[in-house]
């Protein structure tokens, strides 16, 4: 119950993150660029949105039926849909000119083709439904949802996946609506061939050519380098309750074992519950001391697929008594990920010379990214020297009772996993454990 309450929560606070920015335009713009039966508009729109979510979720992300489908497809296909709607928005008059809708048979093709104009609720419907595939959460509590409840239990996964749709419906529509009461009092919509229209067509067209290209995602990136908008740690911070307060399981994670142990050394920033280093420390624990206080690192299960090894497979327990591992758990189109990449390839440059081995486990959150040219495609496109191995059916995923992307795993040289840090942030904390389990492979 819990759960359901923060998946509505998470959804609402999905209008504030930079994931839903570059959609917004659309949805408010839609149901701005008419006079007429605008709420209607409105409410079809986030509507046909919050069930394409869903739809696209279980399609895409929590079944393989589209895993043979170009990942850009789903770009083109929304973008397209986005920019014809601005290019009759822009110029109206040209949708009369085109000879080709003349000639349109076909019953479906003539109710898509109609669903173009402006007055139909297909429109709206077409609209709605195309951003569905291209939405991308950065929503920890979507995550949560798709890697730990769906697998288990798809009624209960779908269950949560509509009360985060309808906590960003809800919160879709007020937006819009305070965006129709300014617009009505300045008068800007009257003319449904006047400027407003037509700069809202530009701003599809825009829009469009955003998510074809790419740079949409750029766009979150950058507004959650600079600080804006990143209402994911007040999800984390309900989460982490809800994970202190509910019954552990056998796949318990190990975050979960850290914050029972007393004098630990695990540091975590606001995501988890913060245990400090101790500072001047001149001596190390044993082995049989830290088999008390840690848990041994589970090795790498059942891996599909090894990039950066020179085709070789890796294990955890190889680099046991010899290097200290990084074990950062990704996938490549999420944008929490994405965001931590450049500090894992700092690291991997500073100290791989001096013990450090970071490998990096790919878990999909899509279909499309359990194809090993898709990820090696990423691991090029980030710059990534380390090795990266794929994790499928989310085997070694389970093995350390994860929830989340990201996750990275300091194991030292004895196999204990001693740190361990969900989501971004906490990169100096990080690298100070990095080093300090470095110093004591050197003693």
């Amino acid at each position: 119950m819990t759960l359901l309450i923060i998946s509505f929560i998470a959804g609402v606070l999905t209008v504030l993150a930079p994931c839903i920015l570059p959609l917004l335009p659309v949805i408010v713009g839609k149901s701005l660029a008419d006079s007429t039966l605008s709420k209607r508009k409105l409410f079809v729109i986030v509507t046909s949105l919050g069930l394409s979510i869903i739809l696209f979720t279980l399609l895409l992300k929590a079944s393989t039926l589209f895993i043979d489908v170009p990942q850009d497809f789903w770009k083109w296909f929304s973008g397209g849909i986005i920019f014809i709607f601005g290019l009759i928005s822009l110029f109206p008059e040209l949708w009369e000119k085109l000879s080709f809708t003349a000639i349109i048979s076909n019953k479906s093709n003539a109710v898509m083709m109609r669903g173009f104009k402006k007055d139909t609720i297909w429109g709206d419907v077409i609209v709605g439904a195309s951003l569905g595939p291209i939405f991308s959460a950065c929503s920890p509590t979507y995550f949560v949802i798709l890697a730990t409840v769906l697998p288990v239990s798809v009624p209960l996964g779908v269950l949560y996946l509509f009360a985060f749709s309808f906590g960003l419906v809800v919160s879709l529509v007020f937006v819009a609506l305070v965006g129709q009461k300014i617009v009505n009092r300045l008068g800007v919509v009257s003319d449904s061939h006047g400027w407003f229209k037509r700069i809202m067509g530009l701003i599809f067209i825009i829009v469009a050519i955003g998510i074809i290209s790419g740079y949409d995602k750029k766009l979150q990136i950058g507004i959650l380098d600079a600080g804006f908008l990143d209402v994911t740690k007040i999800e984390q911070k309900l989460l982490d309750k809800n994970t202190a307060t509910s019954k552990p399981t056998t796949l318990n994670s190990v975050s979960q074992e850290a914050t029972t142990s007393k004098n630990t050394e695990v540091v975590k920033d606001e995501t988890m519950a913060k245990k400090e280093i101790p500072k001047n420390e001149t001596s190390f624990l044993t082995v049989v001391q830290k088999s008390k206080k840690y848990k041994v690192a589970p090795d790498l299960s059942t891996i599909d697929g090894y990039i950066n090894t020179d085709n070789l497979p890796i294990t955890i327990s190889q680099y046991k008594g010899k290097k200290v591992v990084l074990l950062d758990i990704w996938t490549y189109s999420c944008i929490n990920c994405q965001r931590t990449l450049p500090y894992l390839n700092s690291w991997y440059k500073k100290y791989e010379d001096k013990g450090l081995v970071i490998i990096g486990l790919h878990t999909p959150e899509f279909a499309f990214e359990k194809v090993q040219k898709n990820v090696e495609d990423a691991v090029k496109r980030f710059d990534i020297k380390y090795p990266v191995v794929l994790d499928n059916d989310f085997s070694t995923w389970n093995a350390y009772g994860n929830s989340f992307w990201p996750h990275a795993y300091l194991i030292d040289m004895d196999g204990y996993i001693v740190y361990d840090h969900i989501g971004e942030g906490g990169y100096e904390e990080t690298e100070t454990a990095i080093k300090k389990a470095l110093s004591e492979k050197t003693q």
